[in-house]
């Protein structure tokens, strides 16, 4: 159903007359005349009694139901267009964001202050989990932007966040607590604790532990870094984290010691779905990111 024609209609009602309708509408009598008769072939209906000229015209029954309905859809579009603009210009809306357990909350809460500063309009829902868990929330649309690590596939655009070497993360009683380095055949059969399957991190290091044919001894796991630090400082094994979050995160009691690999990198990127326009609060959020890491 056109809305021009529900405009033209509603109009005419409320001047009055076909005359009138038209001069404050700016268009002819016989192209509003038209637009209603259009109208009414739709809907299969007769709208209006038209009377003598200069005559005001009166509704039919089915004019005044059609009245009621016009009016609220026309009320709709400009509730519409009023929140399109709101949210273009950023007074209103909703940005949904992952956010990966490790580092995200220490990188993105400076960057999420500014953003509610600048925005206080837009109501920011947050999700934390794994990578492989944000990567399919970002595929099925649940999610706009979340933090990954690379490699991602060509299905996602993505932003450069952090690249660092990883780290052993050890008792400060260990006997390999004061080496400078340490290599990964060092940790054969050492006691390890490791996140679930849903961390993108525990599958690099599974591969990496695989190409170099060092056996892996994973004896907790844990979608907790608070646990999982818990568990190092119990003695119960080591927890392999990116070199800067290791030495945010342990505690006096425990030893950073970087781990030496050629590629075991923690490259941690803002991904979104490749082909898919940005929300203005998206692209919002983007622009701050972009502005505070560089």
């Amino acid at each position: 159903m056109d809305l021009r024609s529900l405009q033209y209609f509603v109009a005419v009602v409320k001047a009055g007359s076909f005359s009138k309708a038209a001069e404050e509408l700016h268009v002819s009598q016989p192209t509003l005349s038209k637009a209603i008769g259009q109208l009414e072939d739709e809907l299969d209906v007769s709208l209006l009694e038209r009377g003598r000229r200069g005559v005001s015209v009166r509704l039919t029954p089915a004019g005044e139901l059609t009245y009621g309905h016009a009016q609220a859809m026309l009320d709709r579009r400009r509730q519409l267009l009023s929140e399109l603009a709101a949210m273009r210009e950023l007074r209103m809306g909703e940005l949904s964001l992952g956010l990966a357990p490790l580092g995200g909350a220490e990188i993105f809460a400076p960057m999420l202050a500014k953003f509610k500063r600048t925005y206080p309009g837009i109501a920011v829902n947050m999700v934390q989990s794994g990578s492989q868990r944000l990567e399919q929330h970002i595929l099925d649309g649940s999610l706009e932007m979340a933090t990954m690590l690379l490699p991602l596939g060509s299905e996602f655009d993505w932003f450069p966040l952090r690249d660092d070497g990883m780290a052993v993360l050890l008792s400060a009683n260990n006997d390999m607590a004061g080496r400078p380095h340490l290599f990964l055949r060092e940790l054969a059969d050492f006691p390890m604790v490791m996140f679930d399957n849903t961390f993108v991190i525990s599958r690099m290091l599974r591969d990496a532990f695989r190409e170099e044919h060092v056996p892996l001894n994973e004896v907790a796991h844990t979608t907790h870094l608070d646990f999982a630090l818990a568990l190092v400082a119990a003695e119960a094994g080591g927890l392999i984290l990116p070199l800067g979050i290791a030495h945010q995160v342990a505690k006096e009691t425990m030893a950073v010691v970087p781990l030496k690999h050629s590629h075991l990198r923690w490259k941690l990127v803002l991904a979104w779905r490749h082909g898919v326009p940005l929300s203005a609060a998206a692209q919002a959020w983007l622009h701050i990111v972009k502005t505070m890491e560089n």
